[in-house]
């Protein structure tokens, strides 16, 4: 099974980026660790160039043991090496993939571990890897008046429905606010399968994925709602169906009809669940309800987006090795600097609470906070012209070519840039995979369009960028990229880069 993967597995230059790094921003500075493994246990083997140097040697023929399937066990499949990749092959190795692949021939070859075996065992015969009754699983919905079939589905998942039951109920709650019908499989609704995925046992995870996709069906739904990150990452890229976090969900719902949120005066910062985050790219909702948030004190972590520290707990580490999980959990609390975290996963909340962290989810924040509203049309009536001024001036954009995909959002709204054959093509909304998302404040708004020429707008722009708090932008992807699709050169005049 490794075959489809030879290609990556010797794509590797063994540059050493996915040990240390430096981030290619230059908001970003400096060399940071990247393994969490690798920053626990010490070694380089743990590193994903250490792991393809093994692969190497396994795919030319050598056997396999106990030491190998322990390397390949102690990873958290967090996709942290992946986001730092410079290989040639331009999107950067995905690791994650290629230990998850490996896994399930280590799981053929009788190297599961025993700590993961129990875990197998309760989804087999409870539907759920704690050990807990079938029935348990809806107890949570008791109160709620939840048909089985309708339009839109909650996915409510085994960590959410039998380990943090509240947040099941505040998804409920936040629908109910928001009067939108919500379906629930009840005692009929299975584990997802994200953990067997993840650990190799592929076959089991078959079974339990063509069980739900028949569940899915029955229902009746055409969108699918759930809370879990993992349960989330599980759906939309291992099952391929209409999924929406609940964070999309809500955002989404906001932009469209406007939320009123009550303030919440605190200290907050976001951890970045891996499965939300680096896997299924969703970084800006999450940051879009919280910011609406009126009286909410929020500050990055050091590590955010794309380069945040995994809580530690994913793809069966949890289980194999607890004292790592929440070591690695510690070093991430460390980062909040005595702040209120806010994430979206209870696998993490969980975990990062087991490491003495405050956590909170932020479907239950919302639970508490939200009233209907209505959206100002004035914000989207100022970012017409924002789109207008640019129609008129795509100029600014002719060193980026063709597939180059700019993000801009103001306040609460978006619009992208894209760069096709038609030429540059201005729209309304967001897009999956942008490869910059520029932030811009209704000031630097009018100040970029008081610039009568490209070189006017460019050196505004960095002048917003360097001395003041009217811009701010991301890296979507890799320095690879960034070449190839014209940025570099367009980037250092604006003073986003600096190389």
């Amino acid at each position: 099974m490794l075959e489809e993967y030879i290609s990556e597995i010797y794509a590797c230059s063994r540059c050493g980026d996915c040990r240390e790094s430096v981030k290619i921003e230059s908001a970003h500075k400096g060399v940071y660790q990247v393994c969490p493994i690798k920053n626990q246990l010490g070694f380089d083997s743990y590193t994903a160039r250490g792991r393809f140097m093994v692969l190497r040697e396994v795919v030319e023929g050598k056997d396999i043991n106990e030491d190998v399937a322990d390397l390949f066990y102690n990873c958290l499949e967090c996709g942290s090496c992946k986001e730092v990749c410079i290989s040639q092959l331009g999107e950067g190795i995905d690791v994650p993939g290629i230990v998850e692949n490996f896994r399930s021939i280590l799981t053929e070859k009788g190297f599961t571990r025993t700590e993961h075996k129990p875990l197998i065992a309760s989804i087999k015969n409870y539907d759920n890897p704690w050990y807990m009754p079938r029935y348990r699983k809806a107890e949570w919905a008791a109160a709620f008046d939840l048909p089985e079939k309708g339009d839109t589905l909650f996915f409510a998942g085994c960590s959410c429905s039998l380990l943090n039951p509240h947040l099941a109920q505040s998804v409920v709650t936040i629908f109910e606010i928001l009067d939108i019908p919500l379906a629930y499989l009840r005692k009929k609704e299975t584990c997802c399968g994200s953990l067997l995925k993840r650990i190799g046992a592929v076959t089991e995870f078959e079974k339990v994925k063509d069980k739900n996709i028949e569940l899915f069906k029955e229902s009746g739904a055409e969108t699918i709602v759930t809370t879990c990150a993992g349960c989330y990452r599980t759906l939309k890229l291992d099952y391929g169906v209409n999924v929406l976090h609940i964070t999309e969900f809500l955002d989404n719902y906001r932009r469209e009809h406007g939320l009123t949120v009550n303030p919440f005066n605190k200290k907050v910062t976001y951890h970045d669940p891996c499965h939300l985050g680096r896997h299924c790219g969703v970084y800006i909702q999450p940051r879009n309800l919280i910011k609406a948030i009126p009286g909410i004190d929020f500050q990055e972590m050091r590590r955010n987006k794309e380069f945040a520290w995994c809580c530690g707990s994913g793809a069966g580490i949890k289980t194999y090795d607890p004292h790592l999980a929440v070591t690695i959990a510690k070093e991430r609390r460390s980062e909040a600097d005595g702040r209120l975290i806010i994430s979206a996963c209870p696998y993490c909340e969980a975990n990062l609470k087991d490491a003495g962290a405050q956590v909170v989810d932020l479907a239950e924040l919302y639970a508490q906070l939200l009233q209907p509203g209505m959206v100002s049309e004035a914000e989207s009536e100022y970012l017409e012209l924002f789109m207008g001024y640019l129609r008129g001036h795509t100029d600014i954009f002719s060193e980026i070519k063709k597939g180059g995909v700019l993000l801009y959002q103001v306040e609460d709204q978006f619009f992208t840039v894209e760069q096709t054959k038609k030429g540059t093509e201005i729209k309304k909304g967001e897009h999956d995979k942008p490869d910059l998302l520029i932030q811009i404040t209704p000031t630097g708004v009018e100040k970029l369009m008081s610039c009568k020429t490209k070189e006017k707008y460019l050196k505004m722009y960095k002048y917003l960028y360097k001395e003041t708090d009217d811009l701010d932008f991301d890296v979507k992807t890799n320095m690879f990229n960034m070449a190839r699709k014209g940025y570099v050169s367009w980037a250092k005049k604006a003073g986003l880069l600096s190389l």
